[in-house]
């Protein structure tokens, strides 16, 4: 392939949270500055930058596979009895060690972080597929098939070469690169395909030597990236590494993390005291709430400029407006967090990742 003219390029960034994809249609523009595109055709939802990264499977027959991936329909139920979400085993994936991050109450009914991923990357392939060929590919009277196409993936700087292996073999078997004139890499970490991007699309004023930091703060870690900057021409930018990229396991899932626990522990104390929850347990209830959109608007709004005892108010789905028990900080139906703690985690991992 090294010798054809590449007609697209396709880049993967499979989050712990959402996935995101961009393309370039290089036959289209004719190589000539051909623009950079963020994917936003989603099923169920056409506006977003990424889709989220999990699958739904069917409680009573896990092995047929996932019945739905990415955004759940409009009018389906949030969370049918029937139905469990596989989300967050990219931490899985990357590591021996055993999950340390909670996850949906049947978790353990779910198949492994490797065959999540495959599931996962075969719904995203032929979606990409789908719409792409539609839209790209048929205008100029190419195929899927017979244009030559490069998939590139991006992956954490946790990551060992084992690993990446790993996620391109998956990827191979979901489709990616499955013709003979389509290509996969995994060349870029994601802070370096962040410091790319930013060189190349953001258009920031750069001199010879100038040192780039690049801090990649995603949901299941957190990269950095230390680079020097050569400019060998008007459009010949190169970065030079200056230090191995580094990475942590930290990232939004662990605010998430945080708070249901903190979900759980109250609950568990209201059920002690006599209260009847909606639907009985509390695990599913807690991970409802940390899943629900009040917390993670709250999660969202959060600048980091708060007290030790400022709060922030979650509803607690089914219970009694008037249900209040002071030692669960629950106070008219509402779980009371202070802003400090569901934080404090992140922000502890943020402070010595910095020191490079």
């Amino acid at each position: 392939m090294a010798s054809q003219r590449i007609d697209m390029v396709i880049g993967i960034d499979v989050g712990m949270s959402g996935t995101a994809v961009a393309y370039s249609n290089l036959a289209k523009a004719r190589h000539l500055d051909a623009p950079v595109m963020e994917f936003k055709n989603w099923e169920n939802r056409d506006e977003e930058g990424k889709v989220p990264t999990q699958l739904i499977y069917d409680r009573e027959d896990i092995d047929r596979g996932p019945i739905a991936w990415g955004f759940t329909k409009q009018d389906q139920p949030e969370y049918p009895s029937n139905h469990v979400y596989a989300k967050w085993f990219k931490i899985d994936f990357g590591h021996s060690s055993p999950y340390t991050i909670q996850q949906h109450p049947t978790r353990k009914d779910l198949p492994s972080a490797d065959t999540c991923y495959e599931h996962f990357l075969s719904r995203l392939y032929s979606h990409i597929e789908k719409k792409l060929s539609a839209s790209e590919l048929k205008p100029m009277n190419k195929t899927w098939k017979d244009a030559s196409i490069e998939f590139i993936f991006s992956f954490p700087a946790t990551w060992d070469r084992a690993t990446v292996e790993k996620l391109k073999g998956l990827a191979k078997k979901a489709g990616f690169g499955d013709h003979p004139k389509h290509r996969l890499t995994a060349s870029l970490s994601e802070p370096e395909a962040v410091a790319v991007f930013s060189v190349l699309e953001d258009k920031i004023e750069l001199q010879n030597d100038n040192t780039l930091l690049v801090v990649d703060a995603g949901g299941g870690t957190i990269d950095i990236c230390l680079s020097k900057v050569k400019i060998l021409g008007e459009n010949d930018i190169r970065l030079a590494e200056l230090k191995p990229n580094i990475g942590e396991d930290a990232g939004s899932t662990y605010i998430d993390s945080q708070f249901q626990e903190l979900a759980l522990e109250a609950l568990e104390i209201l059920k002690k005291a006599g209260h009847e929850l909606p639907g009985g347990d509390p695990l599913e209830l807690a991970w409802r709430m940390m899943n629900g959109e009040e917390f993670q608007n709250c999660k969202h709004s959060c600048n980091g400029l708060f007290a030790d005892d400022d709060v922030f108010l979650v509803g607690i789905p089914g219970l009694n407006g008037n249900v209040s028990v002071e030692e669960a900080n629950i106070m008219n139906g509402e779980l009371r967090v202070k802003w400090y703690a569901p934080f404090v985690t992140i922000y502890a991992i943020l402070g010595t990742s910095y020191l490079l």
